[in-house]
This record gives C-alpha cells, structure tokens and sequence, in this order.
C-alpha cells in the first residue's frame, strides 16, 4: 500500500525501509522514528524521532491511519518528506518537533 499526499512532486527525501518506532502524539502533531533504519538525509533527530503529522490538518487523517496501521501490523515502511530546516541536528543544537521532517507519503513494504 502506498499513501502519498499531492506535494510529493516537491518533496524533499525519503527514508530507507524501516519500522515505526516511538509515536508521541500531542494535540496537533504525531511524531515518530524507523527503526532498523539510518537516520535519513535531510532530517533532524528529537530523541530519535525525525518525522511529524500534522493530526489537526483532516488532509492527513489517511496519513497518521496507515501510521498507526503500520505499528499496529509491525510493517516496514518508506517515508517520504519535506526537509527538516535543520538537517543533522538533534535536540541539543536546534532540532525540536516544530522542526521535524514533515511526511508527505507513507509507503508500507511487506
């Protein structure tokens, strides 16, 4: 199954295949991390997480379902996305969930 949102003309990266790992959800974000994957290129690591859902946008329920599918099914997936503004950090210098690598398609590999 494949889920890619219409800006993934202009996307920025995409991850190698990986698990979800470590989901916090607040009220308007979900961010999480792959494991058994390198940290992409083009991503900032908060605690291991390098991606974020905006869950308070309806344009990308489908997006945090099939995330949750994912982790709920313990499939391995493929991340596409917009690039972090601070690409390689991690939350001691600079990166935070406001600045994590925005998923724009989620790709579930079985």
């Amino acid at each position: 199954m494949l889920l890619l949102s219409t800006s993934i003309l202009s996307h920025g990266g995409n991850s190698d295949n990986g698990r979800v790992s470590g989901i916090v959800v607040t009220e308007t974000l979900a961010i999480f991390g792959l494991s058994s994957a390198a940290q992409p290129a083009g991503t900032c690591s908060y605690f291991g997480r390098y991606f974020s859902i905006d869950v308070s946008n309806p344009t990308n329920e489908k997006l945090y379902e099939l995330l949750l599918q994912a982790k709920a099914e313990d499939y391995r997936v493929k991340i596409w996305f917009t690039d972090s503004l601070f690409d390689g950090a991690d939350q001691t210098n600079g990166c935070d969930i406001d600045t994590l690598a925005e998923v724009i398609g989620i790709g579930i590999q079985d």
